[in-house]
Parts: structure tokens; C-alpha cells; sequence
């Protein structure tokens, strides 16, 4: 059985991803309108979230995840697809907001 061309499989993969894409933005749209109405009390709870954690938990905890975040951020940037990986990121389409 012979495979489709080039072509036909690439656009037939951005119509599904595209169609992924429509179906994720109606199921976040009442979670992205809940936010939006109550954005300010999201920001300072968070705030206030990420205070406690760093208020509670011990240094010791701190200093191996920055170190862990310092080693992991290394090996990315040494790695031989960090250009490609920052190409990509760069060239990624701005989000435009749904236009439901």
C-alpha cells in the first residue's frame, strides 16, 4: 500500500493539530474567563503561595533546586540542539486570544 506524499501527510498533521488546538481553547475558555474576572486575588494568592513555600521550606531545600535548575540549564545550553531548541522559541507565533 503506498504511503501518501510529503505534502498530504504534513497538511493533513496541522489540520488535526489545528483542530486539537480549537478544541483545547473552547474546553479552557470558562477556565481563562474565571481568571480573567478575578485576576488580582489569582496574583496575590499566589504570591502569598510562593511565600509560604519559601518561608517554610528548608534552605536546604532551596539550594539543591537552584542547583538543580543551575546543572539542568548547563546541559541544555551545551547541548548540540540548544540553537535549534532557541530558533524555535524564538521564531514560535505570537498566541493570538479566541475569538469566541
Amino acid at each position: 500500500m503506498p504511503r501518501p506524499n510529503p505534502q498530504l501527510r504534513a497538511a493533513l498533521a496541522q489540520d488535526r493539530l489545528e483542530e486539537a488546538r480549537s478544541k483545547f481553547r473552547r474546553a479552557a475558555a470558562p477556565w481563562r474567563a474565571e481568571f480573567a474576572r478575578h485576576r488580582a486575588a489569582w496574583l496575590l494568592a499566589g504570591g502569598f503561595a510562593g511565600g509560604l513555600s519559601v518561608g517554610m521550606l528548608p534552605r536546604g531545600f532551596w539550594s539543591k533546586f537552584g542547583a538543580l535548575l543551575g546543572s539542568t540549564s548547563a546541559v541544555v545550553a551545551r547541548a548540540l540542539f540548544a540553537p535549534a531548541l532557541a530558533g524555535a522559541l524564538a521564531a514560535r507565533e505570537p498566541t493570538r486570544p479566541a475569538a469566541e
